[in-house]
């Protein structure tokens, strides 16, 4: 049936492109007014309501195509839109939750219509609330009153959304009323009030959104406060509800932001400096959190990408204060529990703050600590396997450094050692393990490429070290890249993205060509004559990187085509043995 539905709402859109929008609503609105006196009707020759429900399929069905054709619809039709959002809103059952839904959705896909049409938005937002305490019809509520934030600022909707916000938290918490609001529809309200409130920002610069944003924020830190009082309380409840509460926090982070323009001399904005206090005032609430669960992985991931979105929503020049404590905890909570989330919250800090040479020792102790708790937990190719998304997140952590901010770490004893794990990591049959381990691979290789080409400032020192690993280590990166050609290590990533074996090879081929030919020449002598004609011409010649990766490609398959005749030469053999017994 959905299925139809779409299929339909389609076709519809078809007949814009064909026709033109403004057709299409025409029609569609003579539709919609036959169908609406058929009901009135109904309903007038059978009061008793069962008739008047089901009657209603024929006004669904035009308000379903309406929602279909929205984005051919300019904002100043003034003919067919006035009448669906008064005279028929007006004549919508509360007790009909298809009808509701659909309506729902048609109000969100033309909110920049209503954004220009300020006087038909007040009946909309009570009829929208009253939606939440209609079963499976939460979820279009809350995404049209979220659309109706982003479009609608004339009057500003931050205060009446706040309120409605308000009052269906407080009544899903009180049980007042019936209430169908789950967690995900009340983010998706909450990403609502936050962009009214920064539309209402950009618009009077002389606000104060202090108050606005205590009424969202002191409910929050209250029931965080609530739920740690209760030390021995590590239910599946409790813990679900403090997820919830970060969830609501890390919304808040992401989308109550001022316009640029407000800022003055590169100084924060207002809601910069308000998230930054935000972020001051539940640090101490979010530790004991991690304390109080260290080994909860879920829990570990709200607060990183909290913490990743408040880096990016306040700046670095804002977030700074918070840096030192963020790396000591993220260093502490992955010595105790080794969980993944840790390292992508580290690799966050580089990202923001990588570029700035005053934080590049910082880091750089940063990796350094979370290295030795990896090396000290992680001591086999058995140890990677059982632990795949650690090793794809640190290699990406140490990928992200190679990028931002290298010269540290190739100077120290720890960047050969990284990179011979960067090997064991080949072995793992992982995807998204493999990925990490040669995009770690190819970043350090194209750091190399920049300093070959000048594109970066490095000492001598730094320069030298480099050269030395990839003396020392290359060897063992080529052979085990050409084992992956070979086909006896996982191939997951020949040719594709950030990190291939392809852009490892084509790089190194790049940066120290006589060397990688001859390291290449003992990887692969044991393939087929074909597969290393292929690649060595690829090599000899310095093929571009599409040429390279295709004749990676006709070595893999060179290689493939020879292991099957082999395969099917010993199945023939083994046959006749059999045959000849």
């Amino acid at each position: 049936y959905e299925r139809d539905r779409f299929y339909v709402a389609d076709t519809v859109e078809d007949c814009c492109r064909l026709l033109g929008g403004n057709d299409i609503l025409r029609n569609l609105g003579e539709r919609l007014q036959q169908e609406c006196q058929q009901l009135s009707s109904n309903v007038a020759a059978h009061p008793s309501g069962s008739v008047a429900a089901e009657g209603y399929h024929g006004v669904e069905a035009c308000l379903f195509a309406f929602k279909a054709i929205a984005r051919y619809i300019p904002n100043d039709e003034d003919v067919v839109l006035p009448f669906v959002f008064s005279a028929v809103l007006l004549q919508l059952p509360a007790d009909v939750p298809r009808l509701r839904c659909t309506m729902n959705l048609t109000v969100g896909k033309y909110a920049a219509w209503l954004g220009t049409h300020s006087q038909y938005l007040q009946p909309l937002l009570p009829y929208l609330a009253q939606g939440f305490a209609v079963q499976n019809c939460a979820a279009s509520a809350a995404l049209a009153i979220k659309q109706l934030c982003e479009y609608c600022w004339d009057p500003p909707l931050g205060e009446p959304v706040l309120e409605l916000y308000e009052q269906l938290t407080q009544g899903q918490q009180n049980r007042i009323a019936p209430n169908y609001l789950e967690i995900r529809d009340e983010l998706t309200i909450l990403e609502g009030v936050c962009k009214a409130i920064a539309r209402e920002l950009g618009q009077n610069y002389k606000a104060d959104p202090s108050v606005m944003f205590g009424r969202i924020v002191t409910p929050i830190g209250n029931r965080l406060v609530a739920l740690l009082a209760v030390q021995n309380d590590s239910s599946s409840n409790s813990l679900k509800a403090v997820v919830w509460e970060m969830e609501r926090l890390t919304v808040i982070v992401r989308f109550l932001k001022s316009p640029r323009n407000i800022s003055r001399n590169g100084e924060p904005t207002l809601s910069e400096t308000l998230i930054a206090e935000l972020m001051m005032q539940v640090w101490d609430l979010l530790d004991t959190l991690t304390l109080q669960h260290p080994t909860d992985n879920n829990l570990a991931e709200k607060i990183c990408r909290l913490h990743k979105h408040a880096m990016r929503s306040c700046g670095s020049r804002a977030y700074t204060p918070l840096l030192d404590p963020f790396m000591t905890q993220v260093v502490r909570n992955f010595r105790q529990s080794c969980l993944s989330p840790y390292l992508y919250g580290a690799s966050i800090c580089i990202t923001e703050f990588g570029h700035d040479p005053t934080f590049v020792p910082k880091l750089f102790e940063l990796i350094s600590e979370l290295s030795t708790t990896v090396f000290t937990r992680l001591t086999s190719l058995e140890d990677f396997t059982q632990h795949p998304d650690v090793v794809e997140e640190y290699f990406y952590l140490i990928g992200r450094f190679m990028t931002y901010c290298p010269e540290p770490l190739v100077v120290s004893p720890l960047f050969r050692t990284i990179i011979q794990w960067a090997i064991v990591g080949l072995h793992i049959h992982h995807r998204e393990a493999n990925k990490g381990t040669l995009n770690f691979l190819e970043n350090t290789v194209s750091f190399g490429l920049s300093i070959a080409q000048s594109n970066v400032h490095t000492s001598e020192a730094c320069k030298a070290a480099f050269h030395q690993a990839i003396v020392v280590e290359g060897p063992s990166v080529v052979n085990n890249l050409a084992l992956v050609l070979l086909g006896d290590l996982p191939a997951y990533c020949l040719d594709q993205g950030s990190g291939s074996v392809a852009g490892i090879l084509w790089k190194l081929n790049t940066l120290c060509a006589e060397l990688v030919r001859q390291w290449v020449v003992m990887a692969i002598s044991e393939a087929p004559d074909e597969a290393k004609n292929e690649l060595m011409k690829a090599f000899i010649m310095m093929a571009g990187r599409d040429d390279f990766n295709a004749a990676e490609g006709n070595s893999k398959a060179c290689v493939n085509a020879a292991e099957g005749f082999i395969r099917a030469r010993l199945a023939m053999d083994e046959s006749s043995l059999d045959s000849d017994w």
